[in-house]
């Protein structure tokens, strides 16, 4: 076989390797969301409490499980960015009394730029 067919037939082989990479970069994404920006993938600031919900700490930070629960996990052909906290799905997609506050997603332009780069740079290690 030639270098060439050789090439192509790393290309053609199981990718759960870049899974595992593109699913650690969009959970690096949503635990800085937690950290430093506080808003949800479409760039939106979180929703403020309500008035009477008692205000310790910041906003899905109160006691940090939620941030620090967030994982990413992959197949050959999916990678997965979750949480295991119940409440979770509550603050990703809100309920009857509470708003949105959705914190796992990728945002448009930044953070799909960056995933972007880590499939193009996994594909030219791959034919170099």
């Amino acid at each position: 076989m030639g270098e060439v067919e050789e090439r192509l037939a790393r290309l053609s082989q199981p990718k759960g390797d870049l899974m595992m990479l593109v699913g650690q970069t969009v959970r690096s994404q949503t635990v800085i969301r937690f950290a430093a920006t506080k808003t949800d993938p479409s760039g939106a600031r979180w929703a403020p409490w309500k008035r009477n919900y008692p205000k310790s700490g910041s906003i899905l930070v109160r006691s940090n499980n939620l941030a620090r629960s967030i994982q990413a996990d992959n197949t050959d052909n999916m990678a997965r960015v979750f949480t295991n906290v119940f409440y979770g799905a509550y603050h990703q997609f809100g309920t009857k009394k509470m708003s949105a506050r959705a914190f796992i997603g990728l945002e448009e332009g930044k953070d799909t730029e960056q995933v972007r780069m880590v499939v193009e740079n996994y594909i030219s290690e791959l034919l170099a």
